[in-house]
């Protein structure tokens, strides 16, 4: 319901419209708007409170789903909660030991392999798997000291 209301504003309202509609919301209407479970926040001083209020805004209802079916329980998709705490005391105690050298040598290395990739592929590259989840796996690989069997299983 949220996304077509979204939609419907947007599409009825051009970008100087929205903004002449927001600046008059702000000074004549309502602190807030809602409609359902989208809350429009208009004062910036309010914009501030709300962002400050992290532990209100949950990342599971949204994320879960999605990354569960992608990696299974990724730390980036934890809401704040002792697990969370508990892998991310883990992960800063890896850094900790991490030599920033190995590091910039994997990236230097993951970035030539991508460019001659697309040299080879006539300047194509698939930015997703072929050289943001490479880049990021191989550096967390030099990063944290660890290896997998082979490569894609190291990346899954």
């Amino acid at each position: 319901m949220k996304q077509l209301l979204l939609q419907l504003f947007t599409a009825i309202f051009t970008p100087g419209v929205q903004v002449m509609l927001a600046r008059l919301a702000v000074r004549f209407g309502p602190r807030t708007l809602s409609f359902g479970e989208l809350l429009v926040v208009l004062r910036w001083e309010d914009v501030r409170e709300v962002l400050h209020r992290d532990q209100d805004f949950l990342i599971a209802p949204i994320n879960a789903e999605r990354i569960t079916a992608v990696s299974g329980p990724f730390i980036l998709g934890m809401d704040r909660s002792p697990e969370l705490f508990r892998q991310r005391s883990c992960v800063y105690s890896a850094m900790r030991d991490a030599d920033p050298k190995l590091v910039e040598d994997a990236l230097k290395a993951g970035i030539e392999d991508c460019l001659s990739v697309a040299r080879q592929n006539g300047g194509r590259l698939d930015v997703v798997n072929g050289y943001a989840r490479l880049i990021a796996g191989r550096t967390a690989c030099a990063f944290f000291g660890v290896k997998g069997p082979d490569e894609p299983a190291t990346l899954r």
